[in-house]
């Protein structure tokens, strides 16, 4: 859960990494669409992962 919070948090936190990294601003609609793929992405990932027992 602790990494989903920093994750969540991390553009909002640490805007200048955003920039650096994505060459975007956190704000921008092209960042929050990108940014939100990414993490749809990682609990698709996380959620097949599970075991079902």
């Amino acid at each position: 859960m602790l990494l989903f919070i920093s994750l969540v948090s991390a553009p909002v936190a640490l805007p200048h990494a955003v920039r650096q990294l994505f060459g975007l601003d956190p704000d921008s609609p092209e960042f929050r669409e990108h940014y939100a793929e990414q993490l749809r992405r990682i609990v698709r990932h996380l959620a097949q992962q599970r075991d079902p027992r």
